[in-house]
């Protein structure tokens, strides 16, 4: 028996969730079916076509990140779905009726910190840094007179160097150019992740 259901607007949402006793329902009328749709669903039916079930016990975690236009539903270590919506009011909705009905569903709000809402970008900044220095050595050698050769065995190998050497090519002022440029890129998208730490809503089941 349908419990609730919401119907979503948004071309990158899905059309219609809708939650059994048992089951999340996931539902795909075509526009000129909506109503009849919505008719079955009103008389706490569920439309016998178009439709996907996923069963409360298949279901291992459910994340809902703060401003993200999904839900993610884990099944396994390597098995994951979304159920995406764009209004986030409907989605908090959705998340907090979860959070009452699939059984021996536990609870958990984590707020990541700064360093870790940004890790990906400060990892970037950093391999950036190294090949900055990297490439302005050989440089720095090639315009004092030095001559570089691939001697990579491995393809690879030399594939690496043959990307640093053209990037040695281009000079120093280019490299500090061409470098600054991406610093700044990355430098102002670590801030933007730090200056908003995700906030992330779990439910754990107890298997």
């Amino acid at each position: 028996m349908i419990r609730k259901y919401w119907q979503i607007t948004g071309k990158t949402s899905d059309k219609i969730i809708a939650c059994s006793d048992t089951d999340i329902i996931r539902l795909y009328p075509k526009a000129s079916d909506v109503p009849d749709f919505i008719n079955t669903l009103q008389q706490h039916s569920i439309p016998q076509r178009s439709a996907t079930a996923i069963p409360y016990h298949y279901i291992r975690e459910v994340h809902m990140e703060e401003g993200k236009n999904s839900i993610k539903l884990f099944y396994s270590k390597s098995s994951e779905d979304e159920i995406n919506c764009t209004d986030q009011e409907t989605k908090a909705e959705i998340f907090d009726f979860l959070k009452t009905s699939i059984p021996k569903a536990a609870y958990a709000r984590k707020k990541y910190s700064k360093i870790m809402a940004a890790k990906n970008q400060l990892i970037i900044l950093l391999i950036l840094t190294l090949l900055f220095f990297w490439v302005y050595d050989v440089a720095s050698g090639m315009e004092d007179g030095y001559e570089y050769a691939l001697s990579a065995h491995r393809a690879n190998g030399i594939i690496k160097g043959s990307v640093i050497l053209t990037l040695a090519g281009l000079g120093k002022t280019k490299l500090i150019l061409l470098f600054s440029g991406l610093f700044l890129t990355g430098a102002f998208a670590a801030f933007r992740k730090m200056s908003k730490p995700k906030i992330v809503h779990k439910l754990l089941m107890e298997r």
